[in-house]
């Protein structure tokens, strides 16, 4: 990514209504209200803190986030627990977490072997029974035809599909990678030892929420 795409996504995501439902997708299909509220919640690529502030606000304590991004760190709020960390090296000891989760996040990793190397740092730091989730931009016709809109000349109709297809632009070979290699994804989770408890979608979106079994 550019050195430019902090401060163009920090202004993209200003929209709060539309990145809320996108951090309510996730947390829903984590089942979270059936949690014990002294649940360890870690979420990777965790931006500005929304989720971490949805989460406390609906009563639990030990709520954690790591971005790499100091840029994007300075605008959680301060009563926030995040930290400035690499997802391929996480920053806390093993059997620490209840839930892991990523909203967004692993098609900024540049390959298979990237992708391998944060599942098992997932895994090391997820107690053995412990949820991982993630919610990913997905192969799909609403998704392909969005795109090719924002990428059209009619991007230039708001500030906000300006904002998007810069993005878009600087990722490409990202969402590229990400997106021809979710099969080989799912894949690589369950030889790790993560086992599948539901996919979901939505037009633009594929969800899946694992658990993990260690010692198998």
């Amino acid at each position: 990514m550019s050195a430019d795409w902090n401060s163009i996504f920090i202004e993209y995501s200003a929209d709060k209504k539309k990145k809320l439902k996108r951090d309510l997708a996730i947390i829903d299909a984590l089942d979270v209200t059936g949690q014990n509220k002294s649940a360890n919640i870690l979420e990777l690529f965790c931006g500005k803190g929304e989720c971490q502030e949805l989460l406390q606000g609906m009563g639990f304590a030990g709520v954690y986030g790591l971005d790499i991004s100091k840029a994007l760190l300075g605008y959680v709020k301060q009563n926030v627990n995040v930290q400035a960390c690499d997802s391929l090296n996480i920053c806390y000891k093993s059997d620490t977490f209840d839930i892991v989760f990523i909203n967004e996040g692993l098609h900024h990793l540049h390959d298979m072997f990237e992708i391998e190397r944060c599942f098992m740092e997932v895994k090391r730091v997820l107690k053995n029974g412990g949820l991982f989730a993630f919610y990913e931009p997905d192969h799909t016709l609403a998704r392909s035809l969005a795109s090719a809109l924002v990428l059209s000349p009619l991007s230039f109709v708001s500030r906000r599909t300006r904002l998007l297809k810069s993005i878009l632009l600087d990722e490409m070979q990202e969402y590229r990678f990400w997106l021809s290699h979710i099969p080989e994804v799912l894949q690589l989770m369950r030889g790790i030892g993560f086992h599948i408890n539901k996919q979901f979608k939505t037009p633009i979106h594929t969800g899946v929420v694992t658990h993990i079994r260690k010692g198998q």
